[in-house]
């Protein structure tokens, strides 16, 4: 069976325009998405932490890791099935494009749903793992319990948000996003200030939103918009094991931070107990807007890096690559500056009337903080290989970042250095991560200006 879009264009508007035109409409609109969903996460923990409390804060982030393992599946799967459909586009072949979208989609919303079901089966164990005991247990169990049920839908919907990024339609992304963020917030409100519904309530306004964008999304495909379209889902020979090898860094990257988040609720409930899980809950919004706006600038990089990929359009590819390590660092030094010095004064707004609380933000903060001055180029680094097809580089710059070193820095520094050693182990693992990404970018770099296949001037 052949499928034909006569009506689509063969190839998105990025391909075309301007590099650092392309780069910043593709990204801006990315970034903005990406704070508003980090923006949602701390509304959820404004709600919580004053109706709930930090007893409440603290349960929640005891089972982000959980989040991760699904966030880990769906950017893999999303990740691995547009680089290969961006490769598509860049050849002029939209229909085949389109083939491995319907693929990608449908196995993403199966897998999550799949993944779902394995864990409200066993969630009792998974408590237990999540370290959630005596006042935490019942508070972490109604939150997870309840987002179980809706963690297909926005997976589904990451999915769905990355692709219509990866064809320059990131305004798109972006609409669906605060529609489904604004009906968080009002149900935030409603659940938790009038109802009074607890953790479960805020789990409850999550899941719906996610269902509210999801469907946003299907329309604007169903509508016929997009580049991209449902059709009859299949994968070809090697193409599922290549998506899914592709991404793998992006599933390292996740599963990499629910090991260390555990790792850090462990160390932090042993050195400070809930208090101090509760302070790290806070850094980590501080944490998550930095990391959200790099993604913004790696998902503005990618299907850039991928079609000129395509096209063989190496020096394409480099002036991508150099508007973004700039603008990563820029975002780094202007995230450091905040949490070294805003960051008490941030801690007082989610958890009023703690000051003890506040302080613990405020000294963990201006040591974690810099790690920022370096995780803009290591992060974006890793997309870049990503798009290019080289997933083992792309895997050893993500596992050393977010596990291999951070988790090695883990378990020693705290030994050496007490708590301060726990928020010291950040900054210890992105510098040792820059030193192995520097002279991989480098090399790559020399390759593209040396091949004579990939001489084509860049579009400024």
């Amino acid at each position: 069976m052949s499928y034909t879009h006569t009506n689509r264009p063969e190839l998105p508007a990025i391909a075309t325009m301007p590099v650092a035109r392309a780069f910043f409409s593709n990204a801006v609109p990315a970034i903005v998405n990406m704070v508003l969903t980090t923006s949602i996460i701390m509304v959820d923990g404004f709600f919580i932490g004053r109706y709930v409390g930090p007893e409440g804060l603290a349960a929640v982030n005891l089972t982000v890791p959980v989040l991760y393992l699904f966030l880990g599946f769906a950017v893999m799967t999303g990740v691995g099935g547009s680089t290969l459909a961006g490769h598509r586009l860049g050849a002029g072949d939209p229909d085949d494009a389109a083939r491995i979208f319907s693929a990608t989609i449908v196995f993403l919303a199966a897998g999550a749903a799949l993944l779902a079901l394995g864990l409200a089966f066993f969630l009792d164990p998974v408590l237990f793992l999540l370290k959630a005991d005596g006042a935490l247990l019942p508070l972490a169990g109604g939150y997870l319990g309840r987002m179980l049920w809706f963690y297909a839908f926005s997976m589904g919907n990451i999915g769905l948000m990355i692709f219509f990024r990866g064809e320059g339609k990131a305004g798109w992304a972006l609409l669906f996003s605060l529609l489904g963020n604004v009906v968080n917030v009002v149900l935030d409100w409603l659940f938790l200030a009038v109802l009074g519904m607890g953790t479960e309530g805020a789990a409850t306004a999550s899941g719906l939103a996610a269902l509210v964008a999801t469907g946003g999304a299907l329309a604007y495909v169903l509508s016929g918009r997009s580049v991209f379209s449902f059709v009859r889902p299949r994968f070809h020979p090697g193409e599922l094991p290549s998506m899914l090898g592709n991404g793998s860094s992006e599933m390292i990257s996740q599963l990499s931070g629910a090991i260390v988040l555990w790792l850090f609720n462990a160390l932090l409930l042993e050195h400070l107990g809930a208090s101090g899980v509760a302070a790290f809950a806070v850094i980590g919004y501080l944490v998550l807007l930095e990391t959200m706006v790099l993604t913004g600038f790696a998902i503005g990089l990618g299907p850039l890096v991928a079609i000129a990929k395509g096209a063989g359009d190496g020096a394409r590819i480099l002036a991508s690559w150099r508007i973004a390590r700039r603008a990563g660092f820029v975002v780094g030094v202007a995230g450091w500056a905040f949490a070294s010095f805003a960051s008490g004064a941030f801690a007082g707004l989610l958890v009023p009337d703690r000051p003890e609380i506040a302080e613990l933000v405020s000294q963990g903060a201006r040591i974690l903080s810099l790690g920022f001055l370096m995780n803009g180029y290591t992060m974006l680094a890793s997309a870049l290989f990503t798009a290019l097809g080289a997933a083992r580089e792309s895997a050893l710059v993500s596992f050393l970042r977010s596990l291999g070193l951070l988790g090695a820095a883990l378990l020693l520094l705290p030994r050496l250095f007490g708590t301060a050693g726990i928020w010291m182990s950040v900054p210890f693992a992105e510098a040792g991560s820059l030193a192995v990404a520097l002279p991989l970018v480098l090399r790559l770099q020399k390759a593209f200006k040396t091949n004579s296949q990939y001489q084509s001037e860049p579009r400024a």
